[in-house]
């Protein structure tokens, strides 16, 4: 918890998180754009912690494109449309909807039938790090 980088601290809350999340989708029936997101996140973070941890220095574009390079030699399945209905029992055709929406703009990628973060995701979420900070802050001693 001691890192100062708001990205890693993103990556090592997103597990975490992406469960509070389903447990209000669950009650609520909402927030399905925000699940479907931490679920491919979850599935690529081992890939962008990498990146930033073996280079503390670079930039936006340099990680986006290391990143990139990273989920493109992968060798094993990130995550699909199917994996991520099953693991948030969100139904598949508004998985697929929404996906489909987050392509169009970039915020995601796709490699065959895997997804993985578009460097939109990060660009668009970079402000709300912040945030996270903050929540960090507040609850790091409870843990």
């Amino acid at each position: 918890m001691k890192d100062n980088n708001p990205i890693i601290n993103f990556i090592n809350i997103s597990e975490d998180f992406s469960r509070y999340l389903l447990s209000i989708y669950k009650y609520y029936r909402s927030l399905e754009k925000k699940i479907i997101l931490m679920s491919v996140y979850n599935a690529t973070k081992k890939e962008l912690k990498n990146v930033i941890i073996e280079n503390p220095y670079l930039n936006e574009n340099e990680i986006h494109f290391k990143y990139k390079k990273l989920i493109l030699e992968r060798k094993t399945r990130i995550t699909n449309i199917t994996a991520i209905s099953r693991e948030t029992g969100i139904p598949r055709t508004t998985v697929n909807r929404i996906v489909k929406k987050y392509l169009e703009k970039g915020i995601l990628s796709k490699k065959n039938n895997d997804l993985y973060i578009g460097k939109k995701y990060r660009i668009k979420f970079m402000k709300h790090f912040d945030e996270i900070d903050k929540f960090f802050i507040a609850v790091k001693d409870k843990y």
